[in-house]
């Protein structure tokens, strides 16, 4: 699957390619700059702190946008192969939290 993965906070905007795994009750992400292929970041998101999770579609491009610990994590993928995974994946771990 092609995904993007967007982080906002109040002083910074990444834009880059994702990596994601579920592990311990955590989101592990790995992001990777657009060019190079690198990594440029990893973050460990604490699944029963993600909040205001949102599902859209937005010019055929399939969107999962939550907020954690102040930043805004937009995963941006082209519903080519199994798009459903992550977001059925993540509602299910962040829904089943309590």
């Amino acid at each position: 699957m092609f995904e993007y993965l967007e982080v906002i906070d109040n002083t910074d905007h990444e834009v880059s390619y994702v990596n994601y795994t579920f592990a311990d009750n955590k989101l592990l992400i790995s992001t990777f700059d657009l060019r190079s292929r690198r990594e440029v970041g990893y973050y460990e998101v604490s699944l029963d702190q993600i909040r205001d999770v949102e599902i859209s579609i937005y010019q055929g491009w399939h969107k999962l946008k939550f907020t954690y610990n102040q930043k805004v994590f937009i995963f941006n993928y082209s519903g080519f192969g199994e798009y459903n995974y992550f977001p059925n994946k993540l509602l299910s771990k962040v829904n089943n939290r309590q």
